[in-house]
């Protein structure tokens, strides 16, 4: 099994945890995702990778608890996770526009015609009913990154979201 597979279903079940591995904060996220999944806090990849992949309705629901729990324990040590990422987007726009480099417009736009050509087939052809979770999965997956790629270019919705609890809050 390759990485981007579980990765990929990790993405789209607890995104702050898929997120988190790719950062600074990638000891404290293979923790949560461990304890939760494994009993213990110091699994490896090897051992959370099948039971990841598997998308068991009980492994997922063991997945977002993880990622509920470590949300919390961050905030509780004083981490604001919309910095982390907004530092993280920041980089990564920063380094694209001193490299000069095209590959991640170029990618955006493969993923995105991929996208919808793959959700196009699906919604053309039906889903052979022995196949429905693992497409179900794809499409989460596919759904998570096409979002990942609207969020990069875009920004994410942290900021409306904020307005929103704050106009909420002057009622």
């Amino acid at each position: 099994m390759n990485s981007a597979e579980w990765k990929g279903v990790l993405g789209a079940v607890a995104p702050t945890i898929a997120t988190l591995l790719g950062g600074p904060l990638a000891g404290a996220a293979v923790g949560a995702l461990s304890t939760a999944l494994l009993g213990k806090p110091d699994g490896t990849e090897a051992e959370l990778a099948p039971l990841v992949a598997s998308a068991a309705p009980d492994i997922l629901l063991k997945i977002k608890e993880a990622e509920k729990e470590l949300k919390l324990g961050l905030a509780n040590a004083g981490v604001k996770l919309e910095e982390v990422a907004a530092l993280d987007r920041g980089s990564a726009r920063d380094r694209e526009v001193k490299t000069g480099d095209r590959t991640t417009k170029i990618l955006a736009y493969a993923y995105t015609l991929g996208y919808f050509l793959v959700l196009g087939v699906v919604m053309k052809t039906g889903v052979d009913p022995d196949m429905v979770n693992i497409i179900m999965v794809l499409l989460g997956v596919l759904t998570a990154a096409q979002g990942q790629i609207m969020n990069y270019y875009f920004g994410s919705s942290s900021g409306s979201a904020q307005k929103n609890q704050l106009m909420a809050s002057m009622k």
